[in-house]
Parts: C-alpha cells; sequence; structure tokens
C-alpha cells in the first residue's frame, strides 16, 4: 500500500483512505441506490477521479469544483483534488447561476464537474465564466445535456489510468477545500480549510459520535455545506459506510434507516423537523440512531 507524503509528519485525511482501503478493502464505504462500492474499489476511483482531473491539467493549488447532490462522485471529489495537491470547491446547488458564476470567478475554478439534471444552470453561467476550462456532467437522473461539451462522469474516469498513489498536499497547511458561504450579507465568501484542520475535525467527531467500522452514515445534510461538517472523511477513517442520498425525502430517510441499518446521520434542525412531521415517524424504530445538530456547522481551525 503506497501512502501520501502525509508520512513526513504532515496530517492529511488522505492517511484515513488509505488506511480503510488496507484495513477493510471488501467492507461497503459507498452504498447509492443499493449499488455499493467496496473500500478498495473507492480508493480506486478516488485515484482514476485524480488522473482524470491531472488530465484536464490540473496542478497543485489549482481549484476544481463540483456542483453536484450527495452523490458517490461527490463523496470521491472530497478526496481526489486533494490527492493531488488540488483545491475542492464544492458548490451549494441551490444558489444562483448569478451566484455560482460569482464563486466560480472568485475561486478562479479550472474545473466544473456538475449534474446533468443542473445544466440549466450551467447554460446560463458558461459564458460568464472564462476560466473554467473543463466542464464534466454526472449522469443520475436525468439524461445528458447534449449541448454542453462536458465528458460523462463514467466515462471521463473509465478514459483513464488510476494514479499509483496520491501524493496528495506539499504542507498540512496548504488549503484543501474553500466553502463559500450563503452570501446572506453581500457576496459569498470563501472559508479554507486546511488538511491538518479537516483531519483533526474529522477524527473528533468521529469520537463524539462514537463511530467505529461498524457504521453506516446517512448522507442527509449536504456535502457542499462545509464539507458536510467534515464527515466525508470522518466516516472513512473509521472504515464505516457512507449511504449516499441525492435529496432528502422523508419516507426515503426512514427506508433506508430500516433496511441499511443506518446507525448515524446529521442534519440541519429544519430537516429534523420535516423528518419527525412525517407520517412514517409514527411507526419508525430510531433506538439505534446516533443524530447530530447544529444551526450552524462545526469547523476546523488552523
Amino acid at each position: 500500500m503506497t501512502t501520501s507524503n502525509a508520512t513526513a509528519g504532515n496530517l492529511s485525511p488522505l492517511l484515513f483512505l488509505e488506511r480503510s482501503a488496507a484495513v477493510y478493502p471488501h467492507r461497503p464505504a459507498c452504498i447509492y441506490n443499493g449499488a455499493v462500492t467496496t473500500y478498495a474499489r473507492f480508493y480506486e476511483r478516488v485515484r482514476r477521479q485524480a488522473a482524470a482531473l491531472r488530465g484536464a491539467g490540473v496542478v497543485p493549488g489549482d481549484r476544481v469544483a463540483f456542483l453536484l447532490p450527495n452523490l458517490p462522485a461527490m463523496l470521491e471529489a472530497n478526496f481526489a483534488p486533494m490527492g493531488i495537491g488540488a483545491v475542492l470547491v464544492a458548490l451549494n446547488i441551490r444558489l444562483s447561476p448569478r451566484e455560482i458564476a460569482y464563486i466560480l470567478n472568485h475561486s478562479g475554478s479550472k474545473v466544473l464537474v456538475f449534474d446533468s439534471e443542473l445544466a440549466d444552470t450551467v447554460r446560463q453561467l458558461r459564458n460568464d465564466c472564462p476560466g473554467v476550462k473543463t466542464y464534466v456532467q454526472v449522469r443520475d437522473t436525468a439524461p445528458l445535456a447534449d449541448d454542453i461539451p462536458a465528458p460523462e462522469y463514467e466515462q471521463w474516469l473509465a478514459g483513464v489510468e488510476p494514479l499509483a498513489e496520491l501524493p496528495g498536499p506539499a504542507s498540512e497547511n496548504d488549503t484543501a477545500t474553500i466553502n463559500y458561504t450563503s452570501g446572506t450579507t453581500g457576496r459569498p465568501k470563501g472559508v479554507e480549510y486546511t488538511p491538518r484542520g479537516v483531519y483533526l475535525n474529522a477524527v473528533g467527531e468521529a469520537l463524539e459520535m462514537g463511530m467505529s467500522w461498524r457504521s453506516v452514515y446517512l448522507w442527509t445534510l449536504p456535502m457542499f455545506h462545509a464539507n458536510g461538517w467534515c464527515f466525508p472523511w470522518a466516516v472513512t477513517a473509521v472504515g464505516g459506510a457512507h449511504i449516499c442520498l441525492r435529496r432528502v425525502d422523508p419516507a426515503e430517510v426512514y427506508r433506508l434507516i430500516h433496511e441499511e441499518s443506518v446507525s448515524h446521520l446529521c442534519a440541519a434542525p429544519t430537516v429534523l423537523t420535516g423528518l419527525y412531521a412525517a407520517p412514517e415517524a409514527a411507526s419508525a424504530d430510531l433506538s439505534g440512531l446516533t443524530i447530530m445538530t447544529a444551526g450552524a456547522p462545526g469547523h476546523p481551525h488552523h
């Protein structure tokens, strides 16, 4: 098993993925619509995304943006750009084209990976974002947008050989991700996370939530929201299973809690209100479930 340069004393959440792929290669890393991706396969897909990004001209320090709901590709994006020293910009899918264009330009993003259902948003911003050189679209529930020159995500990954290893950031104090505020008090503001901050925050969350390799985490919190409060890395650190969820539908949430034996989830108070107001709440057995909620995300500090 190759390791990133985090072995030189740098803390990096890439270590979590490398360890879980080595220790739990056959355990489920990601489950979506019933399809299971093991940790060995997940690690390979991350190294593939990293290779595809590198093939698109992404070099250390470059920004790459993702406009996706909580799909496996979004989970992979929490590791692949960092794996080649690039910076993830996870975009709020609910923002207007004008707001997204501002963030793409302000961050200097060179790549935009988007869900094909959001193609109309991309159509409206393309002419305003000359710095975005590569578009890639993820096909999930909506057909591909043929009018946007953007390879389909799975074909994009299939067109490269996975990197043998993920070199990672040069320093634990480099920028790993940039998260933008909603801009309620003016224009959105970018908040930078470092690999060290992410690593320490993720370990703290896994401890606080009592997570282990038996944990099954349901993605009710958007991964674009402060990087899912760092849980892409916390769940991976313990070798737990990520259950991806395209959108929060209470009936689907309760079905998954029951059928997948979900042990943990995070949600803003408004989502929890919707869940307990749903008719399915009356008969749901939540005895094995730990829920974390907050009015604001827990941030990893430098």
